[in-house]
């Protein structure tokens, strides 16, 4: 008997590939995400490997700050050679939370004589409401109020410690949005300390280079790093005489400055973004 998170995105696509082409499928990582103070259902498959018909319990171990609608459930009569799903409804329980941790979950799956484990990580992010706006922002550079409260930017999503260990993330640097009609408003104020070199107009294609703000969304909320968001908003620090491919000729540098970006969007529906902006001069984090 074995039970195993069931898998999505890009590790279903891997282990189907793996089941067809190789002679290890079904062995890819079990990871997902969870948004702060939101719920979700996770669903564990359990098969039976063996030749009688098998019945047993799936047990989960929590991480601290989750709670479940059940920590054991029973599954009953499962043939031999057949899989059945066993549904849990996880909840992280403080919505304030921000997120950049994963926390591990356990599973137990037991039948007559025989036992498996399995971990998942998961991926709590942060969670926000982007507040509607009755009429279109004006793009100003100033929010009204209109827009969200402030997010906080100037911290370490992935990658290396930031100060005092040599990193400046950025402290703070606050980001705030708004929507209307097709588009998405958003604010950013950036704090830092140490300007990079500023990208011409000619090489602003390589944004990741230079500081910059990026603004990137996942419409389908599926993504677990940006490889497959669309990045709707990029603004680097350049020296464009026009104001066209960044902030200007002065751009983010040294003291706090404030940027305005419109980007289209489709959906109208108030749901929280999971995906938490990249902060200014990053590098391409891996998630």
């Amino acid at each position: 008997m074995e039970g195993r998170f069931q898998r999505w995105g890009n590790f279903s696509e891997y282990d189907d590939w793996a089941a067809q082409f190789t002679q290890v499928g079904g062995r890819s990582a079990a990871v997902t995400k969870i948004g702060a103070g939101e719920s979700i259902t996770v669903p564990v498959v359990v098969s039976n490997r063996t030749e009688a018909t098998q019945s047993g319990d799936v047990t989960l171990t929590l991480p601290a700050g989750m709670t479940a609608d059940a920590t054991t459930k029973a599954y009953t009569g499962l043939a031999a050679g057949q899989s059945t799903t066993v549904d849990f409804v996880i909840t992280h329980t403080n919505p304030a939370d921000l997120g950049g941790i994963v926390a591990n979950m356990a599973i137990t799956t037991t039948a007559a004589g025989s036992t498996s484990t399995e971990t998942l990580g998961l991926y709590v992010v942060p969670t926000t409401v982007i507040p509607q706006s009755a009429t279109a922002p004006t793009v100003d550079g100033m929010p009204d109020a209109s827009y969200g409260p402030e997010l906080n930017i100037g911290r370490r999503w992935e990658g290396a410690v930031c100060n005092p260990d040599g990193t400046d993330c950025g402290a703070g640097s606050t980001l705030r949005m708004s929507w209307n009609g097709d588009d998405l408003y958003v604010i950013a104020k950036v704090v830092d300390d140490k300007v990079s070199a500023a990208a011409p107009p000619e090489r602003c294609f390589g944004h990741w280079l230079v500081d910059s703000v990026e603004v990137l969304l996942d419409p389908v909320g599926g993504s677990r790093d940006t490889s497959t968001t669309f990045k709707s908003g990029i603004m680097p620090y350049t020296t464009d005489p026009g104001n066209t491919a960044g902030n200007g000729v002065d751009g983010p540098a040294g003291a706090a400055t404030r940027t305005t970006t419109r980007a289209s969007r489709r959906g109208r529906s108030q749901r929280p973004s999971k995906t938490p902006p990249t902060r200014p001069g990053s590098r391409s984090p891996s998630r």
